[in-house]
């Protein structure tokens, strides 16, 4: 599509760092993927599964 996810190191660009880093190295952007609510039905119990994040992302280019 042409739109990178920004922090991807592979298309995101730049300023993307390496992955399995467990730190994001200054000057580098961290992984902005995020699932701001997600909804599943459990297949054991059948039952709605509802989950949601309070995570927010940041578009701050590095520094």
């Amino acid at each position: 599509m042409g739109i990178p996810i920004v922090g991807d190191p592979l298309y995101g660009g730049q300023f993307a760092a390496k992955y399995g880093l467990d730190e994001t190295p200054p000057g580098f952007a961290q992984l902005q993927l995020l699932a701001k609510n997600l909804e599943f039905t459990d297949p054991q119990t059948g039952e709605l599964v509802c989950v949601s994040s309070r995570r927010g992302l940041e578009f701050a280019k590095p520094g």
